[in-house]
C-alpha cells in the first residue's frame, strides 16, 4: 500500500524500496518509492520521539576553549584543528554572498571509527539573513575530525588545572616550518 512503511530484509531490497528513511531512538521507518511523502511525514511525526535540549552556562569560561572539546551555541567556534581552518569561501553564504554566522558546534566522536575520528566536531553556520534560511546554501555544516594521535591534543583529557590549550610552537628542526603540538608530533 503506498505510504505504508515497509521493512527491507536485505541491503539490495532496502535500496530498491527506500525513498526516505527516518530514524529515532525507538523506531526506524522506511518508505517505498511509491510512497505519498506528506502521508509518510505524518507517520514519522506520529512515531518519532523528540529529544529537547537547552543551553546552560558553562561552569567556567575556560570550559569553552578547544582543549575541552566543547559543544556550544553562539560565540565563536572553538576549532578542533587550529591550523586547518575553513576558507573564506566555505564561510560565505551562497545565497547572500555575506559571511555566515556561527550558530553552534557539537563534539561527536565516532565510536565505530576510533582511528580516524577519535575527535570529531560538527560546526553549523547560517546565513546572516534569517529570511533566506530556506534557500539552498544558506545553512552549512562543516566537520573536523582528528585521530587519537595528533599534534594538538594528548592521549588523555587535559587536567582541570590546565586553563588554556597548549600554545602552538613553530619547530625549526627541518628546512620548512611546521607546527609542533603538545604531543610532540611534527
Amino acid at each position: 500500500m503506498p505510504g505504508r512503511p515497509e521493512h527491507a530484509d536485505s541491503e539490495e531490497q532496502q535500496d530498491e524500496l527506500t525513498v526516505g528513511s527516518f530514524t529515532s531512538p525507538a523506531i526506524c521507518l522506511q518508505f517505498p518509492a511509491t510512497a505519498d511523502l506528506p502521508q509518510a511525514h505524518s507517520l514519522v511525526l506520529r512515531y518519532m520521539q523528540y529529544m529537547l535540549g537547552y543551553v546552560d552556562y558553562p561552569d567556567k569560561p575556560t570550559d569553552l576553549l578547544r582543549h575541552r572539546f566543547p559543544s556550544k551555541v553562539g560565540g565563536v567556534p572553538a576549532w578542533l584543528d587550529p591550523l586547518n581552518l575553513p576558507t573564506a569561501q566555505q564561510l560565505t553564504c551562497s545565497v547572500t554572498g555575506q559571511t555566515m554566522r556561527f550558530l553552534l558546534q557539537v563534539y561527536c566522536p565516532v565510536d565505530d571509527n576510533p582511528i580516524d575520528a577519535f575527535h570529531r566536531m560538527i560546526f553549523l553556520f547560517i546565513s546572516p539573513r534569517g529570511d533566506e534560511l530556506h534557500q539552498r546554501g544558506a545553512v552549512r555544516a562543516l566537520r573536523c575530525q582528528l585521530p587519537r594521535a595528533n599534534p594538538f591534543y594528548g592521549d588523555s583529557p587535559a587536567p582541570a588545572s590546565q586553563k588554556a590549550p597548549q600554545p602552538l610552537q613553530v619547530c625549526c628542526s627541518r628546512s620548512e616550518q611546521h607546527h609542533l603540538g603538545p604531543a610532540g608530533l611534527c
